[in-house]
């Protein structure tokens, strides 16, 4: 196996840069990423060459991947993976490739991409190499992730996927020795949209709860997202089984469509792409919401005009921000508070304009002594910290554009596009 043990030659002692101003340590860690993917690159140009020529099965009689985990002592999995991303990448993504040695992307988007690029659509992705990596410019990873899946599922539309076939959803229940249980399987979008709303709507009730419990018991902790996921499953599973099927009417569900004026994009307010047809088979007696945007996020009409109590200036602060505000924050909008920019007691008014989403976390952040947060043109904000830092907000999962144009010292350094 490979003697990877010991300290890197070249590298600066950690331990001793703890005494460092701490903005010395963001400047290494960017440093490191920077190398990081270059180092990615030149892994995968190798890995390539080891699998196109066999080197391992003439050297060593072991496949690629099979050599690479035994030498490396990795995941057999993961070595697999490897050897196919690199050779797909070097043999299909020339222009990712490069983009990964000036540390433009990361490995992460390169899995992304040819982990999407089927045989019917890998020639098509290919050619939108260079419109993908500008993507990633101007969003988020997740954000990234997201629009790239509506791409290929774009690309892809003829392909294999078969609406009328609803036997693709699969879910196992595997009891464990100490009477635990593990959830493993996979909806098809026609079954996953509704049961991921259901669990939705109901974690948000127990995290309201939960929120004021904490505020009368602090010593009872908060939930965590994915443990308010999981009880909110199981309290769905409680109210089913409470009465018979039929001994009522059903709910009549509450759509919401955010419809991009500019793109004639549509999603759902988690990012989701879906299609006109596919809505219309979730839920043909659903109460349509349509929300109308701009290509920045920017909320241009409410599909229904009636007062805009708080319950609807909510929905609405939720089709905007899509989330906490604070840039790099991934709480959804169901885990967040309303914050007001200019205090209510300040003649603030109660307003989209002048309201923010922002997680319990970020919105004590925003009140600390010294932090100020500002409204901008087109309903983006930015705060100014006590060090006189500017930090710009994010919409759904996308940074404020301002915030490229004044980016931080201690980000990445920005990419070589030569």
């Amino acid at each position: 196996m490979f003697d990877i043990g010991g300290a890197a030659p070249d590298m600066p002692d950690v331990a001793a840069m703890l005494g460092e101003p701490d903005i010395d340590l963001c400047a290494e860690f960017a440093r490191i990423e920077h190398t990081q993917r270059q180092l990615d690159a030149r892994r995968a140009r190798v890995v390539a060459a080891l699998d196109k020529n066999a080197v391992c099965d003439t050297e060593h009689g072991m496949r690629t991947g099979a050599w690479i985990s035994h030498t490396a002592d990795l995941p057999k999995h993961r070595c697999n993976s490897l050897v196919r991303v690199s050779t797909r990448l070097i043999d299909r993504f020339p222009i990712l490739l490069t983009a990964l040695e000036t540390a433009a992307i990361t490995w992460h988007h390169i899995e992304a991409i040819i982990g999407v690029a089927n045989p019917r659509i890998i020639d098509q992705l290919a050619d939108l190499q260079t419109e993908l990596i500008v993507l990633s410019q101007h969003t988020t990873f997740d954000r990234w992730i997201l629009d790239l899946r509506g791409i290929a599922e774009q690309l892809d539309a003829d392909g294999g996927h078969n609406p009328n076939d609803g036997r693709t959803s699969k879910l196992r229940v595997s009891p464990t020795l100490d009477g635990a249980h593990h959830l493993n399987g996979t909806l098809t979008a026609e079954h996953g949209l509704p049961v991921a709303a259901a669990i939705t709507k109901i974690a948000n009730e127990l995290f309201q709860q939960a929120s004021r419990d904490h505020t009368n018991h602090p010593e009872l902790p908060m939930p965590t997202p994915t443990e308010l996921s999981a009880l909110a499953l199981v309290e769905l599973c409680r109210r089913a089984l409470s009465r018979a099927v039929g001994d009522s009417r059903p709910p009549i569900p509450e759509i919401t469509v955010v419809i991009n004026t500019d793109t004639g994009h549509i999603r759902t307010v988690d990012g989701i792409t879906i299609s006109t047809q596919l809505l219309q088979q979730l839920a043909p007696e659903a109460m349509w919401r349509y929300m109308h945007t701009d290509r920045h996020g920017a909320i241009i009409k409410l599909g229904r005009t009636h007062r805009l109590a708080t319950k609807q200036l909510r929905h609405a602060l939720n089709i905007r921000d899509g989330g906490c505000t604070f840039p790099g924050c991934n709480a959804p909008h169901h885990h967040t508070d309303v914050h007001h920019i200019q205090h209510w007691e300040h003649g603030g008014t109660t307003d989209q304009t002048n309201c923010a989403l922002l997680c319990r976390y970020h919105h004590g952040i925003t009140h600390r002594n010294g932090w100020t947060m500002h409204k901008n043109p087109g309903q983006w904000f930015h705060w100014t910290t006590p060090t006189g830092r500017t930090i710009t907000s994010q919409r759904h999962g996308t940074p404020n554009p301002a915030a490229r144009a004044s980016q931080e010292p201690d980000q990445l350094p920005p990419p070589n596009r030569a």
